[in-house]
């Protein structure tokens, strides 16, 4: 047995992580671990292109509240997706209207 190098328990030797505060005793493994956790899909949800193109401004609502859960790159997208419609939108009216 072996001390934890975060919290002193002990733990059998040439354990890669800690059972006790689950961190790992390896830099590399906390370095693959870290760069594991920050890769998160970030591409917009399929339920979420419907609402876009048919009521972009509930989208765009839809993409404050995903922001406001902590999906924030996920949110910035629907909202910049429901922004570029709701232009091509009017675009489109403001030409019928010509």
């Amino acid at each position: 047995m072996i001390a934890c190098r975060w919290c002193k328990e002990p733990i059998p030797r040439g354990s890669r992580k800690c059972p006790h505060c689950g961190e790992f005793q390896k830099d590399d493994d906390r370095a693959k671990a870290k760069k594991n956790d920050v890769e998160e899909d970030t591409s917009i949800p399929s339920g979420m292109w419907v609402p876009m193109i048919i009521i972009p401004d509930i989208a765009f609502i839809c993409g404050i509240v995903m922001m406001c859960k902590g999906e924030v790159v996920k949110g910035a997208k629907v909202i910049g997706v429901s922004i570029l419609i709701i232009i091509i939108k009017v675009a489109i009216r403001l030409y019928a209207l010509k």
